[in-house]
């Protein structure tokens, strides 16, 4: 148990705001020893009213205890003011540090991962650790310190009465040794179902289109009801052994207040106990049970501090990428030269290489077009150029620099690239052309987009850039993301440009005159354009066709016409397609 106390953000925020939290050890300090003061006082009160003391008396023990009221008031704000305030800090600096960590985790992580899951951890798993270290060690100190306190108090006052009091708390002892272990075990459970349940969520979310496409509403409804409701019974089965512990928390305090009653009043009765040192030592019986009652909530809490901290340690584990390295000099003009020789790759947990023994050399400034099957390895060298997989030191040079030793912001610096699937923001149209430049001028903005032919569609946009885009952009066409992406590419002006399958949701009209356009662009660029649409690339300086991760043909485009081999029966068989189409 609390090994979400050293959580290593928590710790840090603790020594960052050390002497915040040395004035909210001594709140605590005074709201727990303070409250005992109360019963003494009430005690001699009553003695004093019994023997027909003097008013006087009564009524400076009164003002007393009115002064220790009014000063553990005080206490009790100042230690939930800091306490529980530095908390909200702490769980601030956990949440943005493992978000942090988590972007700079690799591509290869994050494709075994469950966006639910890891949504699930960064919210109720952070929130259930700081309730362990905030409510739970303020409860814990507080009470601890006034139960220490008001034992003490009660064996000075009467030792037997004293012992036969404490003796339910020993079987309450061995009774949560008993409990906790399986508390801990079911927290652990709810806190994973529950991220199973936000994952299956968000992932319906997600796939909207495709659930009503298939009219499959009714099986992923069932499919989450099913899910929720087995996060529903852990939770019932977890709230019944808090119930249970509760139970005995509660049912053995009254216990001993009954052991009190019975056998103080017979002390009474035997004139060998006064009427206020029993009405003193019954007030501090009751100043036990609700450390008694909070015992139970804070152990459940520390329980489920422990299971979520557990799994938030898991994601601190994982190892980021390797980002370290050197920035080599390079031209500052004309693109940059790119050396591919030898390459292999092969996926993890693939029986099958991705790339096998691929070389090829891209003078700068010049244009490469790559086509071939599916999964014949074309994605996959962009992202080995990338380095969201790592490739073999030596494989890929740009300018004759190894860039398995460059950093890894340097390197994607240097590249800008459009993936398959373009990934819009929750945002203007602008804002999203913008995404990878600090500070771009608005018309740097318009002519990137004009460059990537969007001006036609921003004409019929309510707010033309300022228009906001639906989450992942899934209020434009596809050939509209697509375009927005490329905008954001060409805005960056980085030396090397990526293009992968960029024009595949364009019809060949509006691709022909992106590629006019581009003209302009690509020549101060190194350009790799990977496209199943041939027409994207005959224009390329060098074109390779790829097959299961090998170079089977390459040269220019009339010369792999003339070869007769894959790429020019798959030119024909598009030139064919075009030509039905225009049936």
């Amino acid at each position: 148990m609390f090994r979400f106390l050293k959580d290593p953000d928590v710790l840090a925020s603790a020594r960052e705001h050390r002497s915040l939290l040395w004035s909210g050890a001594w709140a605590v300090l005074g709201r727990g020893f303070l409250p005992l003061a109360g019963p003494w006082f009430l005690g001699r009160s009553i003695d004093i009213v019994v023997a027909a003391g003097s008013n006087h008396a009564l009524w400076r023990y009164v003002g007393w205890m009115m002064a220790f009221a009014v000063f553990t008031a005080a206490c009790q704000f100042w230690m939930r003011w800091v306490i529980i305030g530095w908390s909200r800090v702490a769980e601030l600096r956990t949440r943005n540090s493992l978000f942090g960590h988590l972007l700079g985790l690799p591509i290869p992580w994050f494709d075994r991962s469950r966006t639910g899951d890891l949504l699930s951890r960064l919210n109720s798993d952070v929130e259930a650790v700081r309730m362990g270290y905030g409510p739970g060690v303020m409860h814990a100190m507080a009470t601890g310190l006034t139960t220490i306190g008001a034992v003490i108090l009660m064996v000075s006052k009467n030792p037997l009465l004293a012992g036969l009091a404490l003796l339910p708390l020993f079987f309450l002892f061995f009774s949560m040794k008993r409990l906790l272990p399986s508390i801990h075990d079911l927290s652990t459970a709810v806190q994973e179902s529950q991220s199973t349940l936000s994952a299956r969520a968000q992932e319906a979310f997600s796939g909207a289109r495709v659930i009503k496409a298939f009219s499959r509403e009714d099986h992923e409804n069932e499919a989450f009801r099913q899910l929720s409701q087995g996060v529903a019974e852990r939770n019932v089965a977890l709230a019944k052994k808090r119930a249970v512990l509760n139970c005995l928390v509660e049912g053995l305090g009254g216990l001993s207040l009954l052991v009190v009653t019975i056998v103080g009043g017979l002390m009474i009765l035997r004139e060998s106990m006064t009427i206020g040192t029993f009405t003193a030592f019954f007030a501090y019986l009751n100043q036990l049970i609700w450390p008694m009652i909070a015992l139970g909530w804070t152990l459940s809490l520390y329980q489920r501090a422990d299971a979520s901290f557990d799994r938030l340690n898991a994601l601190r584990q994982v190892a980021p990428a390797q980002t370290g390295g050197h920035a080599p000099g390079l031209p500052s003009d004309g693109g940059l030269g790119i050396r591919i020789r030898n390459l292999t790759f092969r996926y993890p947990d693939s029986p099958r290489l991705a790339l096998s023994e691929l070389s090829v050399e891209i003078p700068r400034g010049s244009v490469l077009g790559i086509v071939g099957r599916t999964a014949a390895g074309k994605s996959t060298l962009l992202k080995l150029l990338l380095r969201l997989h790592e490739p073999a030191p030596g494989t890929i040079e740009i300018e004759g620099s190894d860039i398995a030793s460059w950093s890894l912001d340097h390197l994607r610096q240097q590249i800008s690239v459009v993936p398959q699937e373009s990934f819009l923001f929750s945002d203007s149209m602008a804002a999203n052309i913008a995404f990878g430049v600090d500070h771009a001028d608005r018309a740097a903005i318009e002519a990137a987009a004009r460059a990537a032919g969007l001006e036609d569609d921003l004409r019929s946009f309510p707010d033309g850039l300022d228009t906001v885009v639906g989450e992942r952009g899934i209020t434009l066409s596809g050939g509209q993301r697509q375009r927005v992406a490329l905008a954001r590419a060409l805005l960056r002006r980085s030396p090397i440009l990526l293009l992968d399958d960029a024009l595949s949701s364009v019809d060949v009209a509006t691709e022909r005159v992106i590629l006019d356009g581009w003209r302009e662009h690509l020549r101060a660029r190194t350009t790799i354009i990977v496209s199943h649409r041939l027409s994207s690339i005959v224009e390329a300086d060098q074109i390779i066709v790829l097959e299961s991760g090998r170079i089977i043909e390459r040269g220019h485009h009339q010369d792999l016409l003339a070869q007769g081999g894959l790429y020019a029966r798959l030119f024909r068989l598009q030139q064919d397609e075009r030509e039905l189409e225009s049936l």
